[in-house]
């Protein structure tokens, strides 16, 4: 999955993702399985729309849990918070296909950990303001309070 930030995950990580895939009850598809290119994909691959794969090392191993800054931008990598936000959670510009994102560290560091986990749980910053619609917050809101210690630590610290 070179486009998406799985091929970082730590090789503990995927043996849990795949135990509990295991664990699910097995469902019929007749859709496609996205294990062939498209006519669309061929032509977006042969155009070198997309970047090469990144070799990836044959282990991996996930940084330390706790309230660190090497986890926490893990945990920003697996809660797909870096993927809109940008590499270092500065905020992305407006492209043909997306919207500008904002650099969410000035807004975090404005408010207390305890304010950060309220507002990643409820969706609502300070000030009784909602984050906009597009705003997956919901995901945030599953993580653990550590993860959101260490996300918050991450935050807080100068890329």
């Amino acid at each position: 999955m070179p486009l998406l930030p799985f091929g970082g995950m730590s090789d503990d990580d995927i043996i849990a993702v795949i135990a509990f895939l295991r664990s699910q009850p097995e469902v019929a598809s007749t859709g496609p399985t996205g294990d062939d290119l498209n006519f669309l994909g061929m032509i977006l691959f042969g155009a070198g729309l997309f970047p090469p794969a990144e070799v990836r090392p044959a282990s991996i191993a996930a940084p330390a849990p706790g309230p660190n800054v090497q986890y926490g931008k893990y945990v920003a990598t697996f809660g797909e918070c870096r993927g809109c936000h940008g590499p270092d959670m500065t905020g992305s510009p407006a492209t043909q296909f997306t919207t500008e994102v904002p650099n969410p560290r000035p807004l975090v560091s404005t408010v207390t950990l305890a304010q950060f986990i309220e507002m990643m749980r409820t969706g609502v910053r300070p000030g009784n303001n909602p984050f906009p619609p597009q705003m997956p917050w919901q995901n945030a809101s599953k993580m653990t309070d550590d993860d959101l210690v260490a996300l918050y630590t991450y935050l807080t610290t100068e890329p």
